[in-house]
Protein backbone atom coordinates (compact mmCIF):
# COMPACT_ATOMS: atom_id res chain seq x y z
CA UNK A 1 0.00 0.00 0.00
CA UNK A 2 1.33 3.55 -0.68
CA UNK A 3 -0.59 5.49 1.42
CA UNK A 4 -1.73 8.03 2.60
CA UNK A 5 -2.82 6.18 5.73
CA UNK A 6 -5.29 6.52 8.61
CA UNK A 7 -4.10 5.27 12.19
CA UNK A 8 -6.64 4.19 14.53
CA UNK A 9 -4.73 3.41 17.92
CA UNK A 10 -7.51 1.16 20.26
CA UNK A 11 -6.25 1.74 23.99
CA UNK A 12 -7.81 -0.94 25.94
CA UNK A 13 -6.07 -0.03 29.09
CA UNK A 14 -4.42 2.36 30.41
CA UNK A 15 -2.01 2.53 33.57
CA UNK A 16 -1.68 6.31 33.34
CA UNK A 17 -5.32 6.96 34.11
CA UNK A 18 -6.61 7.96 30.57
CA UNK A 19 -9.53 7.06 28.72
CA UNK A 20 -9.36 3.89 27.17
CA UNK A 21 -10.83 4.06 23.60
CA UNK A 22 -10.47 4.75 20.09
CA UNK A 23 -7.97 7.36 19.43
CA UNK A 24 -8.17 8.20 15.54
CA UNK A 25 -5.12 10.31 13.60
CA UNK A 26 -6.52 13.57 13.18
CA UNK A 27 -5.18 13.78 9.78
CA UNK A 28 -3.38 10.70 7.41
CA UNK A 29 0.13 10.25 7.23
CA UNK A 30 2.32 9.80 4.66
CA UNK A 31 4.40 6.20 4.44
CA UNK A 32 7.29 7.78 5.63
CA UNK A 33 5.11 9.58 8.62
CA UNK A 34 4.03 6.08 9.11
CA UNK A 35 6.94 4.11 9.18
CA UNK A 36 8.05 6.70 11.97
CA UNK A 37 5.60 6.36 13.67
CA UNK A 38 6.09 2.68 13.78
CA UNK A 39 9.24 2.24 14.24
CA UNK A 40 9.91 5.28 17.23
CA UNK A 41 7.17 2.69 18.73
CA UNK A 42 7.76 -0.55 17.90
CA UNK A 43 8.47 -2.09 21.49
CA UNK A 44 5.65 -0.96 22.96
CA UNK A 45 3.46 -1.77 20.59
CA UNK A 46 4.98 -5.39 20.37
CA UNK A 47 5.57 -5.80 23.79
CA UNK A 48 2.97 -4.41 25.81
CA UNK A 49 -1.06 -5.53 25.79
CA UNK A 50 -2.76 -2.56 26.73
CA UNK A 51 -3.61 -1.74 22.85
CA UNK A 52 -4.39 -2.58 19.24
CA UNK A 53 -3.47 -0.36 16.52
CA UNK A 54 -5.24 -0.58 13.04
CA UNK A 55 -3.70 1.10 9.82
CA UNK A 56 -5.71 1.97 6.68
CA UNK A 57 -5.32 3.32 3.74
CA UNK A 58 -7.14 6.26 2.80
CA UNK A 59 -8.09 5.37 -0.93
CA UNK A 60 -9.33 1.75 0.45
CA UNK A 61 -6.50 -0.26 -0.89
CA UNK A 62 -6.37 -2.26 2.40
CA UNK A 63 -6.13 -2.51 6.09
CA UNK A 64 -3.62 -3.93 8.68
CA UNK A 65 -4.75 -4.69 11.91
CA UNK A 66 -1.83 -5.59 14.81
CA UNK A 67 -3.83 -6.71 18.12
CA UNK A 68 -2.34 -7.09 21.48
CA UNK A 69 -2.05 -11.03 21.00
CA UNK A 70 0.74 -9.65 18.23
CA UNK A 71 -1.03 -10.78 15.70
CA UNK A 72 -1.67 -8.89 12.12
CA UNK A 73 -5.02 -9.28 10.49
CA UNK A 74 -4.80 -7.88 6.75
CA UNK A 75 -7.64 -7.18 3.84
CA UNK A 76 -6.86 -6.15 0.62
CA UNK A 77 -4.29 -7.74 -1.82
CA UNK A 78 -4.26 -10.94 -0.04
CA UNK A 79 -2.39 -12.54 -2.68
CA UNK A 80 0.39 -9.78 -2.53
CA UNK A 81 0.39 -10.18 0.82
CA UNK A 82 0.84 -14.14 0.84
CA UNK A 83 3.75 -13.53 -1.79
CA UNK A 84 5.11 -10.69 -0.03
CA UNK A 85 5.29 -12.84 3.53
CA UNK A 86 6.25 -16.12 1.74
CA UNK A 87 9.80 -14.50 -0.18
CA UNK A 88 10.35 -13.20 3.38
CA UNK A 89 10.27 -17.23 4.55
CA UNK A 90 7.00 -17.56 6.39
CA UNK A 91 4.85 -20.05 5.69
CA UNK A 92 0.96 -20.69 6.79
CA UNK A 93 0.12 -21.90 9.80
CA UNK A 94 -2.15 -22.60 12.87
CA UNK A 95 -3.39 -19.35 14.62
CA UNK A 96 -3.05 -20.73 18.58
CA UNK A 97 -3.84 -18.16 21.43
CA UNK A 98 -3.23 -19.85 24.63
CA UNK A 99 -6.06 -20.69 27.19
CA UNK A 100 -5.65 -19.11 30.05
CA UNK A 101 -3.81 -16.50 28.80
CA UNK A 102 -2.80 -12.80 30.27
CA UNK A 103 -1.77 -9.35 28.55
CA UNK A 104 0.91 -7.78 30.55
CA UNK A 105 0.69 -3.80 30.90
CA UNK A 106 4.78 -3.21 31.77
CA UNK A 107 5.40 -0.74 33.76
CA UNK A 108 8.76 -0.03 31.63
CA UNK A 109 6.51 1.44 28.68
CA UNK A 110 4.12 3.62 30.63
CA UNK A 111 6.51 6.58 29.36
CA UNK A 112 5.46 4.84 25.66
CA UNK A 113 1.51 4.75 26.49
CA UNK A 114 2.08 8.67 27.11
CA UNK A 115 4.34 9.14 23.72
CA UNK A 116 2.06 7.22 21.98
CA UNK A 117 -0.70 9.81 23.37
CA UNK A 118 1.61 12.74 22.96
CA UNK A 119 2.12 11.78 19.20
CA UNK A 120 -0.96 13.75 17.61
CA UNK A 121 -4.13 15.47 18.51
CA UNK A 122 -5.94 12.28 18.38
CA UNK A 123 -9.88 12.07 17.82
CA UNK A 124 -11.22 10.31 20.90
CA UNK A 125 -14.36 7.50 20.68
CA UNK A 126 -15.56 4.94 22.99
CA UNK A 127 -14.41 1.79 22.67
CA UNK A 128 -16.78 -0.53 20.58
CA UNK A 129 -18.13 -3.91 21.40
CA UNK A 130 -15.45 -6.31 20.26
CA UNK A 131 -12.52 -4.20 21.17
CA UNK A 132 -12.07 -6.75 24.13
CA UNK A 133 -11.88 -3.58 27.08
Amino acid sequence: MKGPFGVLYVLLVSRLGKASGRYQSPCPLSYEELELFLYEHQEYFERDGRQHLWVSSVSGEGQFIFDNHNYIFAYGDINSYISKLESKGFSEGEIRIPAPHCHNYHTDFDSEEEAVNNEFEWLYSPLQEGDDP
